[in-house]
């Protein structure tokens, strides 16, 4: 039974119970232990009626977490998406980007950020935005209650353009890192028909950006532009879990580094695009890809080397909605690309 939105707004949902009252728009006195509720409305959730009981005029459910293949013995979805400028909190705009091939990209400005700061520390994201245009594809099979096929491709036209500061005291810790989240978009519900009931999916686009210092005092401000068009797809056939991926390229255009540093020097700053879906709020796979930049100095010879690098990850859990499948992680590829070099 699908419990409209009109009956949700008025019910108390719980972990392990719903409570709804008799006055809902929606009859449930014909709801027996055993049967199946099925929300559609946000994130959703698929649960089994465990025991009922009646308190003041409220009908009370007490529910466990069910699974696809519970209400689903066969059903096939196959689709795409792609998800516009609308998805983000902050300074959001649509602009032309030939890394996007010719399609519209979602911006997020990054304001000027402290990742870290103590006496002797400070690094600061001074400047930046992430533009990137994700399409995510979808393929699915159940039969007989199980997962018969499944395949999520996720492809992104990205572009990160960094500068960053970096101050650090003689005396100070030489050896540190940081790593946090700039930004987070709004969640996005995606509704499916699959067999008697849809598929609901939540997903979630986020920012993180992260540095790692090691130097014994000196400042130095960087910056970089990175375009990269990857695509990755995660499949799940004949019992077994693989990737494929193609389009992992890396262009760099660096910005020459301002260095006052009395000794060596190695800062690498990156940061992660990444998408996570939820099927009814729960498990899913995960996408990430990581662009970063790598600046070293050789006190002795006053030299500096600006090196560009990308990596990628992939994640699945699904045993929240179709129990007994094995969770996968895959860290799918590294790559490096020297950006520049010069003297100081």
């Amino acid at each position: 039974m699908i419990v409209d939105a009109d009956t949700l707004e008025v019910a108390v949902i719980e972990p392990d119970a719903l409570h709804i009252p008799s006055s809902a728009r929606q009859d449930m006195s014909h709801v027996v232990l055993g049967d199946f509720l099925v929300s559609t409305t946000g994130a959703g959730f698929i649960r089994e009626v465990t025991s009922r009981s009646l308190s003041d005029d409220t009908i009370i459910f007490g529910t466990r977490r069910a699974a696809l293949g519970d209400i689903i013995t066969k059903g096939h979805v196959i689709d795409s998406w792609s998800f516009g400028p609308t998805g983000a909190k902050l300074a959001t705009t649509a602009v032309p980007d030939p890394a996007a091939a010719g399609g519209e990209v979602l911006r997020v400005d990054l304001p000027e950020t402290i990742i870290y700061e103590d006496p002797y520390v400070q690094m600061v994201l001074t400047n930046g935005y992430v533009d990137f245009a994700p399409v995510l594809s979808l393929d699915m099979e159940l039969d007989n209650g199980g997962l018969e096929y499944f395949a999520a491709e996720f492809s992104t036209a990205t572009v990160v353009n960094l500068e960053v500061d970096v101050r650090v005291l003689q005396g100070g810790s030489n050896i540190f890192a940081k790593e946090t989240r700039l930004w987070e978009s709004r969640p996005y519900f995606v509704s499916v028909p699959l067999g008697p009931i849809p598929l609901i999916m939540q997903v979630v686009f986020a920012v993180d950006a992260d540095i790692a210092v090691n130097t014994d005092g000196g400042n130095t401000h960087f910056g970089m532009r990175l375009a990269a068009a990857p695509s990755t797809i995660v499949k799940f056939q004949e019992q077994a879990w693989s990737t494929e991926w193609n389009n992992f390229q890396i262009y760099g255009w660096p910005q020459e580094p301002t260095i006052d540093v009395p000794e060596n020097l190695s800062v690498q700053a990156g940061v992660t695009p990444s998408v996570e879906i939820k099927f009814y709020g729960v498990v899913g796979p995960k996408f990430a890809a990581r662009p970063s930049m790598t600046l070293t100095t050789d006190l002795r010879q006053q030299l500096w080397n600006l090196d560009a690098q990308l990596e990628a990850n992939v994640s699945v859990e699904l045993d929240g909605v179709i129990p007994g499948l094995p969770n996968f992680e895959k860290n799918l590829l590294s790559l490096e690309k020297s950006l520049g070099s010069g003297t100081y």
